[in-house]
């Protein structure tokens, strides 16, 4: 053993005899019991003013103990954690079922405290400034109570302050100044509110926060430029509120940025092409605002994109097709733009796409055949892509084919979509012969889970909705029947089988009594 650990252990060891002496000595036992004793009577002076506090369950440990006994100390009740010395440095309350206020909480008395949870409760009226006085705290969690007023300038003293969460209450007024002197806070939830005015530009300078959520209230106002100084920020949530202007060209710089969200606004502009530099991003929503012009091809970049999120905007011009670049992709939400053009036909690299919605625009064209390759997809809105008439009524009745034919099988569709297409589009009937890919059972095609029909009238009635649900699918639009001519087949067709439903296949269903418009 060298010199130096021996010296280390020996200063070691002399330190705990030093303590052992210490906290043997009576003046310090009662230091300690003094302290330990103010926490007690401050928690038990605070649950008696609980509207419901003759009922809480869980609260009953928080009991009077004898002041000469040592386990006066509150750190055995349910909630509390102590340090070493028998102070409390942190209450977890969290879904206590409490009613009640912060009214009498002393705040003074918990010179220690670190961690204060008292969320998913239902406690009222306002945050008591007196909460300034916790000047170690370094987790604040009020969310998802009843607090109403404005949030007191007096939290921006919590200088320790690591976690602020406030969220889903009743507060109203302004964000306060003061909370820009909060510069250790990471996570700053102040959402589901009723807070108005604008984001202060002083929330920039918390320069170590990571997660910023802000949405559901009623600020207005633009965007601060100063948020581009959050650098280390991976989620920013303001969507919800009633904010304008266009989006700064500063948020590029929040190269960490995972989650951006500014949906439900009032922003306009462009869709900034710097977006396509925040190739961290897993979701991009600016859905519901006024936005404009032409999405960048830039968005192409973000390979991490699952949600993309751009509808009910003004957006124009065609589907970029650098967004079929996007193979990460779970839901991709265009509608109620004015976007132009045909669907990209390399729409089917997309593999990992659950949702398609691109109604209500103007796209044109035909609908490719490379959706077939979409196994993963659930939601597909494809109707009303142009203001045609043509267009319009052919592109509704895709959809209604989609999921019919999905809840008949119990699974998506997608499998069958390419043989679908391979089918002859300019004619009205084929041979199962000329449909070599068609030779499953059809039996096989329908839901697995459930027993086929074995009467040939209800074998009928299936297999003229499966019959019905195809030709909604046709590959050719001028082919598929109108949604008039859908619902008077769905309440007059009944195929008649000239063999037992087992052994019938995927083809012969297919050139049974072939619709056309």
């Amino acid at each position: 053993m060298t010199s130096l650990a021996f010296h280390k252990i020996c200063l070691l060891a002399y330190s705990l005899i030093l303590y052992v002496e210490l906290v043997s000595l009576p003046s310090y036992v009662a230091f300690v019991s003094a302290a330990t004793a103010t926490e007690a009577e401050a928690l038990l002076k605070w649950k008696a003013t609980f509207q419901n506090h003759t009922h809480l369950q869980n609260l009953t440990s928080w009991t009077h103990l004898p002041t000469n006994n040592t386990k006066v100390a509150p750190c055995f009740w349910t909630g509390v954690s102590c340090n070493a010395a028998g102070s409390v440095i942190g209450i977890n309350l969290t879904n206590s079922g409490i009613q009640g206020t912060l009214h009498e909480f002393s705040f003074l008395s918990f010179p220690n405290l670190q961690y204060l949870n008292l969320s998913y409760n239902n406690l009222f009226d306002v945050i008591p400034a007196q909460i300034s006085s916790l000047s170690k705290l370094i987790y604040l969690d009020l969310s998802s109570n009843n607090f109403s007023s404005t949030i007191p300038k007096e939290i921006g003293k919590l200088k320790s302050l690591v976690d602020l969460d406030l969220s889903e209450n009743q507060l109203n007024g302004s964000i306060p100044t003061s909370l820009g002197d909060l510069t250790s806070l990471t996570i700053l939830h102040l959402y589901s509110n009723n807070l108005s005015s604008i984001i202060p530009k002083e929330i920039g300078k918390l320069k170590s926060l990571v997660k910023l959520q802000l949405y559901e209230n009623q600020l207005s106002g633009s965007i601060p430029t100063s948020l581009g100084d959050l650098t280390s920020l991976t989620i920013l949530y303001i969507f919800s509120n009633n904010l304008f202007g266009t989006i700064p060209k500063e948020i590029g710089k929040l190269k960490s940025l995972v989650k951006l969200h500014l949906g439900e606004n009032q922003l306009s502009g462009s869709i900034p092409t710097f977006l396509g530099d925040l190739t961290n991003l897993t979701v991009l929503d600016l859905s519901s605002n006024n936005l404009f012009g032409t999405i960048p091809k830039e968005i192409g970049k973000l390979k991490s994109l699952w949600v993309l999120s751009l509808y009910k905007n003004q957006l124009n011009g065609s589907i970029p097709t650098s967004l079929c670049d996007l193979t990460n992709l779970i839901f991709l939400y265009l509608y109620h733009n004015n976007l132009s053009d045909s669907i990209p036909k390399d729409i089917g690299n997309l593999k990992t796409l659950e949702d398609l919605e691109l109604s209500e625009n103007q796209l044109s064209g035909s609908i490719p055949t490379s959706l077939g390759d979409l196994t993963n997809l659930i939601d597909l809105f494809l109707f009303k892509l142009a203001y045609t008439t043509e267009v319009n009524e052919k592109c509704d009745v895709y959809s209604f084919g989609v999921v019919t034919l999905e809840t008949i099988m119990g699974k998506h569709p997608g499998d069958f979509f390419s043989s679908f297409s391979s089918m002859p589009s300019s004619s009205t009937s084929s041979s199962a012969s000329t449909l070599p890919s068609h030779q499953m059972p059809i039996a096989d095609v329908l839901d697995q889970r459930i027993l086929p029909p074995t009467h040939q009238e209800e074998a009928g009635e299936v297999l003229s909705l499966v019959n019905i649900a195809f030709s909604c699918l046709n590959p050719n639009p001028h082919s598929r029947p109108t949604m008039k001519k859908v619902s008077q087949l769905l309440a007059t067709q009944k195929l008649h089988l000239s063999k037992p439903l087992h052994m019938m296949t995927y083809g012969e269903l297919l050139v049974l009594d072939h619709l056309t418009t």
